[in-house]
């Protein structure tokens, strides 16, 4: 039953506004333009504002998926790897994004190009940084 902050501000604003019209052009009194300004301003707001907020927030991002969700998944060498580390390309919710990366110790010693095709194979999602190995003749 607790009205939200942006529908208070939203008939304030409403409020204000047709009282001051109706002091204006209407030339009602003080106390008149404030008792008469109380109606419009509600149905405004419940039959025009609210529907256009409501419009507005069906367009609000959605939150991404975890980055574990990217393990076995393929990925791209955007840049070649130096001492078994470098940055790859994965597509993550619909975007190419681009990651930290280190090849498996097993794997480290082999030479990755730019463009060369990688997997996923471990994740460590709080520094943002992917474990990867290399897919040969796949």
């Amino acid at each position: 039953m607790v009205p939200s902050p942006r529908a208070v501000f939203s008939v304030f604003a409403l409020y204000g506004a047709f009282g001051n019209a109706l002091l204006q052009a209407a030339h009602l009194s003080l106390l008149a333009a404030a008792l008469v300004a109380a109606v419009p301003a509600l149905l405004v707001e419940r039959f025009a504002v609210t529907p256009l907020w409501n419009l507005l927030f069906r367009f609000q991002g959605k939150p991404n998926a975890p980055l574990e969700e990217l393990i076995y998944a393929e990925a791209t060498a955007v840049t070649p790897f130096r001492n078994g580390r470098g940055i790859i390309a994965v597509v993550r919710d619909g975007r190419l994004v681009q990651f930290a990366a280190r090849l498996r110790e097993d794997e480290a010693a082999l030479p990755v190009r730019v463009g060369e095709r990688l997997r996923v194979e471990d994740v460590d999602a709080k520094q943002e940084r992917f474990t990867v190995s290399v897919l040969r003749g796949a």
